[in-house]
């Protein structure tokens, strides 16, 4: 959360960002905020697919449109600066702006965090992933229940 917080303000600090210094300063800080979910992604995948198949097939996904995004990106930028560049980090920051409530409402998938939700249980914990109609996630264990 704090690392796609830092994304989006500095981002957005590109956009208004008045002078060389500021704007180089306010270009590193996305990078440092966006580097993180690369890192945690690993884990994230463990905790929802016990399976390795389905694993894999995530992986390649999220490697797949991470690889793919900054090979777009100027072309994108291309068409969306044409009088200002600026406008390339403010269509970033309404991009993060739309993601940010998709990501306030994933739930949790970290076992112990999900152990102290279920409070005193002494039924085992196994954490299960379903991946439905248009990428719709569950995340379910025996007493603890979300989907997104």
């Amino acid at each position: 959360m704090l690392s796609f917080g830092i994304y989006t303000a500095f981002t957005l600090g590109c956009s208004l960002a008045s002078n060389f210094p500021v704007f180089l300063f306010s270009r590193f800080m996305p990078g440092c905020g966006a580097a993180a979910p690369k890192t945690v992604s690993g884990g994230l995948f463990c905790d929802i697919y016990p399976d390795l198949r389905p694993r894999g097939m995530a992986m390649t996904m999220l490697g797949l449109t991470t690889n793919v995004g900054p090979l777009v990106e100027p072309i994108i930028s291309g068409f969306t600066s044409t009088k200002v560049w600026q406008w390339q980090f403010w269509c970033a920051s309404i991009l993060a702006g739309v993601n940010r409530p998709m990501l306030l409402l994933m739930p949790e998938t970290f076992v112990p965090v999900l152990k102290a939700e279920a409070g005193r249980s002494t039924a085992p914990i196994t954490i299960g992933a379903r991946i439905g109609l248009w990428g719709r996630v569950g995340i379910s264990c025996s007493s603890y229940s979300h989907s997104l």
